[in-house]
């Protein structure tokens, strides 16, 4: 199974994305990207912002082998992700972020949360490259 969340509501995208029944149409694009490539009865869409998404899956007692983080970039947001997230990785899963920058200049929020989060975190593996990082849960 692959979990896909977003709440698919950007405030500069608002404008453009256009709205239909209460969603934008780059959700109902997305779903229908989904069935034209048969993957219906793998990929579960979760119209719901990082939180919800989370405690979704937790009460569902729903652990997962892959996360991918492409979410807000302040300090405290980003953290909080990788808590939340983490604790749902199995052992040996692996997670993903998004703008990650060794520099630190670009998404300062990001790289210092992401920093922090890992020093005090077992972990195996971390990389990082053009703008994303990836560590194992140990």
């Amino acid at each position: 199974m692959v979990g896909i969340l977003d709440h698919w509501f950007q405030d500069k995208w608002l404008q453009e994305i256009g709205f239909k029944s209460g969603y934008p149409s780059l959700y109902r694009k997305f779903l229908s990207n989904v069935f034209y490539a048969g993957a219906e009865d793998v990929v579960v869409p979760l119209p719901l912002d990082s939180a919800n998404a989370f405690h979704v899956l937790q009460r569902n007692g729903i652990k997962l082998d892959f996360v991918h983080i492409d979410g807000a970039h302040d300090y405290e947001s980003v953290i909080a992700d990788l808590r939340r997230w983490w604790s749902l990785l199995r052992n040996g899963g692996i997670l993903v972020a998004d703008d990650y920058f060794i520099d630190g200049k670009t998404w300062p929020g990001v790289k210092r949360a992401v920093d922090e989060f890992l020093a005090e975190t077992p972990h195996t593996d971390f990389d990082q490259r053009r703008g994303k990082c990836r560590a194992i849960k140990a």
